[in-house]
């Protein structure tokens, strides 16, 4: 069996694992879903009265969405360190096997409840606009934060299990990442078209592959320390 062929099993597995027990315990979904119902519920009751414009909407909505990725991202590394399985799990895997497959799992959590969160928040506030172009921005942004977190999850395995450390972390590193598509989301309520915001929809696409291109270089390094 070649190389490749191994990691490719390797990955698959990874990815089997973390699903099965996500299913099983429901860490991630669980508290992921309940801090969106309930920031959601707050913010509609907040703002129900008002008519806020695009740009508070935008503002809101990727609040939301940052908050609640950074209660639940960083339990992928936590809970091998926690279950004692973080040693077999680098015995058995390359450091770029854990990396991806942490990776994919945070992308696909991370996704499915930004989805959610995108259509509560238009049920609950009434917005309207370019919503399938919002929903792209959302798509792109969220695949960023977690390309963005999952390194500094490791970290913050590494560190203790300080969970408050994971947001504290990751501000500084997707503050770009937030601005730019809180710009790209005003625009897509507004009702902008793709070619208003080709530069941003640019950066958001780009933003990933230079932050896992920089944390393969660096994850070795922390996964063995």
């Amino acid at each position: 069996m070649d190389k490749l062929s191994c990691v490719w099993i390797s990955l698959v597995a990874l990815l089997r694992k973390d699903f099965v027990e996500e299913l099983r315990a429901k860490y991630a979904m669980g508290s992921l879903l309940m801090f969106a119902l309930v920031t959601l519920t707050v913010v509609s009751f907040a703002v129900g009265a008002f008519h806020p414009d695009a740009a508070i909407h935008a503002a809101l909505l990727w609040i939301t969405v940052f908050f609640t990725g950074m209660s639940g991202l960083g339990r992928g590394f936590v809970k091998e360190e926690e279950a004692r399985t973080a040693v077999l799990l680098r015995l058995a895997a390359t450091p770029d096997t854990v990396f991806a497959g942490k990776l994919l799992f945070n992308a696909a959590v991370m996704i499915a409840v930004t989805t959610l969160i995108y259509a509560m928040y238009i049920v609950l506030m009434g917005i309207s606009g370019s919503l399938l172009l919002l929903y792209a921005v959302m798509l792109l942004g969220t695949l960023g934060m977690a390309c963005g977190t999952t390194l500094l999850a490791a970290v913050v395995a590494q560190a203790g299990n300080q969970a408050m450390l994971l947001p504290v972390m990751a501000l500084p590193v997707l503050m770009p990442l937030l601005m730019v598509a809180v710009n790209a989301s005003r625009i897509a309520l507004e009702g902008g078209a793709p070619g208003e915001m080709l530069g941003l929809l640019a950066f958001l696409a780009s933003f990933p592959v230079v932050i896992v291109a920089v944390s393969l270089l660096l994850f070795e390094y922390v996964w063995h320390n």
